[in-house]
């Protein structure tokens, strides 16, 4: 076993911080050991943050729960226990899709299916012609994993959240949590958990230990060596600089070099499990994904390096002057030009020297937000919902009422009529940047938000005073 020494830490997280890695919480065990446990402003260490695709690893740990209870078998068609869904099934081929395939992302489909509103996203898959034999064709697909949360609610009669509270997250000690739910009352399998950083390196370090977390077996050891292992080639899948996704796929989980294994989600989250090394690493980020993570440390790792002592990931604010062009003690209403985004108009305010207040309507709605000057104003998230995911209207959001929705701002004119407003959401990898033009008679917004799947991500609007 090779040492995760404090020299190690230090460069991987330097090496982090140079390759523009937006790293929020972080928590590392090495051999039981807790060697680093930390968020970064404006963020919190005990906060809950999307798993997105990791959610998928907690799923198939439900899975495994049935299994171990002899109430499945992976090998047999999925339409054994969903029989509901038999006369809607679109391409015969579908009736020999197991749940192997499901697990192994070898469904036999080439894009997701589709699902808004009300929809029944099983029956939007079953729905779908196949283009390849079942288990033939790796393709990673969120909708195999829903499949498995229903399979999981027909059979056990709970859903995945509920099966997991009881065999899972109270055994290992997790008690604050959500997990979204699709319109018809499904978890979401394929995303949707939110948990905080050292909760989920917790599930990390009972997958390490082979099911066992404080001498208790929680997950059965059998499903979870099996889960953990390559059950799906898909190198052909990716192009050679994604050398961590060619590695092979379990059932829910990636396969990495360096012998290990990760759950991995959208925007870098992750938590990577290396047995050798007896090393657990869990990260809430906001990034391209796990390859830019996973280069950093094995680097730390194969090329240890003495470096300086690592100091902040901190988001530091904007750098420029409080005040601009528009006088600070007046408040502004501006209606929008035509714009893709629907928006129709822009209310501003500056109730101090210090703040700045804007919100803008879609017709009805109103989303707002106040930025800081050289801080981090912390609020309510009054401007959630704005950039969605591209399916959320058929996504329930099942936050706990303790959990008021969180949001962080701060401002800078970076000149007279140019002003920089950045956001960041507790519960959200998004990074939200605002720039303001404004002369006379005009104000000319450029919005951007750095998130996959999500409507508007970048546009213009122009604003009439």
């Amino acid at each position: 076993m090779e040492l995760f020494t404090q020299e190690r830490i230090n460069q991987f997280l330097t090496l982090l911080k140079q390759t523009q890695v937006e790293v929020h919480a972080i928590t590392i065990y090495q051999e039981g050991r807790l060697l680093l446990n930390r968020a970064y402003a404006p963020f919190e260490i005990d906060a809950l943050h999307p798993l997105y695709s990791v959610s998928k690893s907690f799923l198939s740990i439900a899975v495994g729960y049935l299994v171990s209870d002899r109430k499945i078998d992976i090998n047999a068609p999925w339409l054994t226990y969903c029989p509901a869904y038999a006369d809607i099934v679109a391409d015969p081929a579908f009736r020999n899709v197991t749940v192997r395939h499901l697990l192994t992302m070898s469904l036999g489909q080439d894009a997701e299916a589709a699902a808004h509103g009300d929809d029944d996203w099983a029956a939007a898959v079953a729905g779908k012609p196949l283009c390849y034999e079942p288990g033939t064709k790796f393709f990673y697909n969120s909708m195999c994993s829903h499949m498995l949360s229903v399979l999981v609610q027909t059979v056990a009669g709970q859903k995945v959240s509920d099966l997991l509270a009881e065999r899972l997250f109270a055994q290992l000690g997790i008690h604050d949590y959500y997990w979204e739910e699709d319109r018809l009352g499904h978890t979401t399998g394929g995303f949707g958990l939110h948990l905080s950083t050292p909760d989920l390196a917790k599930f990390g370090l009972c997958c390490l230990n082979h099911g066992v977390y404080q001498g208790k077996q929680i997950i059965p050891a059998e499903w979870l060596a099996e889960a953990t292992r390559k059950q799906m080639e898909n190198a052909s899948e990716y192009p050679i600089d994604r050398t961590e996704n060619r590695q092979g796929y379990g059932y829910q989980f990636w396969m990495c070099t360096h012998g290990a294994y990760r759950c991995s989600g959208l925007h870098g989250q992750m938590c990577f499990i290396q047995p050798e090394n007896r090393l657990v690493i869990a990260m809430s980020s906001a990034t391209s994904g796990s390859q830019a993570i996973l280069n950093c440390l094995f680097r730390a790792i194969d090329y240890p390096e003495a470096v300086p002592q690592f100091t902040d990931f901190s988001i530091p604010p904007i750098k420029g002057i409080a005040a601009g062009f528009l006088d600070d003690t007046k408040s502004y209403r501006y209606a929008a030009l035509e714009n893709p985004a629907r928006i129709t108009e822009l209310e501003w305010e500056q109730p101090d020297g210090e703040h700045i207040k804007v919100t803008l309507l879609r017709g009805r709605e109103r989303f707002s937000f106040t930025a800081g000057y050289n801080e981090w104003t912390r609020q309510t998230n009054a401007f959630e919902n704005f950039s969605k995911f591209i399916a959320a209207d058929s996504i329930r959001t099942m936050r706990p009422e303790k959990y008021a929705p969180i949001l962080f701002g701060n401002y800078a004119w970076l000149t007279k009529t140019t002003l920089q407003i950045q956001l960041r959401a507790l519960d959200c990898a998004s990074k939200f940047n605002f720039v303001f033009y404004i002369d006379r008679g005009y104000l000319t917004l450029h919005y951007e938000v750095k998130a996959l799947y999500t409507t508007f991500s970048t546009f213009d609007v122009v604003f009439r005073r």
